[in-house]
């Protein structure tokens, strides 16, 4: 655990990843003197006193690559049920039936004024995974062998609010025409979560047919906190990093959690901006009353629209 967190630290603190939603950075000039304004979302800015308030539905294709561990009982015996989520976003496109579904629905809202400013980014997701073979071994850590056939249906559902304050930290001009620069932007504050996972089907053990079924969620609210970064790549178009950790297990036990994002806007019409966008959402968590694990990444492409006002 320490070497992951270790690694995911340094992400955040070396190469911050950004969402397609975030924020962009202008230099403009005024009365010959240079100051810097963060844009699309809601802007902060050293001199810019008005509120500013932006937002951005987006959409999310995550293709997950995660394992899930949940046990059961099942004729009297316990099982250590672990569930692979494994497919590329690719993947997903592709293959979305009745059997494989994977679905996300996600939006952010910023206001701010001045330096200062504040934000909610939340996100639902939503896998369902079933399986049908004949002659399979499911995977048991008891080694229990299936000789006929098994069934299995794994649900996993996340949810997640973070919030919390910006600030921001300072922008460096790379031209005087204003048309290239960076900006550096620190937030932080709270992440809400909420899983659950169940799994239920069948299986035949040496013949003998038995049901099955499990179900575990869990919810909590932890810190966070990261660092964003913004690049002014011209006059219409931004490229954004950022990323967040939290976690850490200072309120869910063994629980570290990290959000990272890379994105590219264009503005195509005044105050709205076509965002392109690649996020990847880091968990590795363990409850110790149900004993529900997750572990792994789902990461994908994101399509948002950001609104400014």
């Amino acid at each position: 655990m320490k070497t992951k967190l270790q690694i995911v630290l340094g992400s955040v603190l070396l190469s911050a990843f950004s969402s397609a939603y975030a924020q962009q950075t202008q230099i403009e000039t005024t009365d010959g003197k240079q100051t810097s304004v963060v844009q699309p979302q809601a802007p902060l800015s050293d001199t810019d006193d008005s509120w500013k308030v932006s937002i951005t539905p987006y959409l999310w294709i995550p293709g997950p690559n995660a394992t899930i561990h949940l046990p059961f009982e099942a004729a009297g015996r316990h099982f250590d049920g672990n569930a692979s989520l494994n497919a590329g976003w690719w993947d997903v496109l592709s293959k979305l039936s009745a059997n494989f579904l994977v679905l996300s629905a996600d939006g952010r809202v910023e206001v701010s004024k001045g330096k200062w400013g504040g934000f909610v980014d939340g996100y639902w997701l939503y896998a369902k995974i079933t399986e049908n073979n004949d002659g399979s071994k499911f995977l048991l850590h008891d080694s229990v062998d299936v000789t006929d056939s098994l069934h299995i249906t794994n649900k996993f559902q996340a949810g997640q609010v973070n919030f919390g304050p910006r600030y921001l930290i300072g922008s460096i001009p790379f031209d005087k025409s204003g048309d290239f620069g960076v900006a550096f932007e620190a937030y932080g504050g709270g992440r809400a979560n909420w899983v659950s996972n169940s799994i239920d089907g069948s299986v035949n053990l040496n013949h003998v047919g038995v049901g099955y079924n499990g179900s575990a969620s869990q919810s909590y609210i932890e810190p966070m906190i990261g660092l964003k970064t913004t690049w002014n790549l011209g006059p219409d178009f931004k490229a954004l990093l950022r990323g967040d950790i939290g976690g850490w297990g200072l309120v869910q036990n063994q629980n570290v959690d990290c959000d990272l994002e890379a994105a590219i806007c264009w503005m195509f019409h005044k105050n709205t901006y076509l965002d392109l966008a690649y996020r990847a959402r880091g968990q590795w968590q363990t409850d110790s009353t149900s004993q529900l694990t997750v572990s792994g990444w789902f990461h994908g492409p994101e399509l948002g629209v950001t609104f400014a006002f």
